[in-house]
């Protein structure tokens, strides 16, 4: 399972149209396809698109979890088909998804006008034949500002049951300020992540805060 903008690289004008792709690993034939209404727009400059993307698709058993747009809430499908199960409304703005015993955890970012803003300026570039408009250093301070206002959004962690896609539990306020993209980490009854306030470990059955620790202050770029 990947994804992948299927769009012709021979016309860089053109909108990417982005596409969740299931092949057979033994044989490599395409078995079904779905179209995601948006990603991330393919200008960025290598290296400096969300890190997060890389942990916005994962398949456990006979299903997979993907959000269907940058901001969208989790969408389940079935593995084999891709046809859809359910929707997660309480994800919406899914960054990060883990699975774990049965439990998805789903770290969710605020849709806030300023992240749609700085979002939409780079589909809107997309569409910007002037290739001066899109130099290195106006990409660079764009990014920043797309940066800025992601960071800016307050950051939730909500756990739901992979059968029913229920809500078992909702981690947010002062503790989740300042969490740090790819920290997020479950590992038997426990799960873990970095914020501004330390390390904390959470009861993955009931979210409650175990234990917290200080740590060094790392920046957050």
């Amino acid at each position: 399972f990947y994804v992948e903008d299927v769009t012709s690289s021979s016309f860089l004008n053109r909108p990417a149209e982005w596409r969740i792709i299931a092949r057979d690993a033994h044989n490599g034939l395409q078995l079904w396809d779905r179209k995601l209404d948006s990603w991330f727009s393919y200008l960025c400059i290598w290296t400096q698109s969300p890190e997060q993307l890389q942990r916005r698709l994962v398949a456990v058993d006979d299903r997979v979890y993907v959000p269907f747009g940058y901001h969208a809430p989790v969408s389940v499908l079935d593995a084999a088909t891709g046809q859809s199960l359910m929707s997660l409304p309480e994800t919406a703005g899914a960054e990060e998804i883990i699975c774990h015993r049965g439990v998805l955890l789903v770290l969710v970012r605020e849709v806030t006008d300023a992240r749609v803003a700085q979002f939409d300026s780079w589909a809107q570039l997309e569409k910007v034949t002037d290739p001066i408009v899109r130099d290195r250093d106006s990409l660079n301070a764009l990014n920043k500002e797309f940066k800025r206002a992601e960071r800016e959004a307050k950051a939730t962690i909500v756990a739901l049951d992979t059968k029913s896609g229920n809500v078992l539990w909702q981690k947010a306020g002062e503790e989740m300020l300042g969490v740090r993209r790819l920290s997020l980490r479950a590992s038997g009854d426990r799960v873990y992540y970095v914020g501004n306030k330390g390390l904390f470990c959470l009861d993955l059955a009931s979210g409650k805060t175990v234990w917290q620790t200080n740590t060094v202050p790392v920046k957050t770029v």
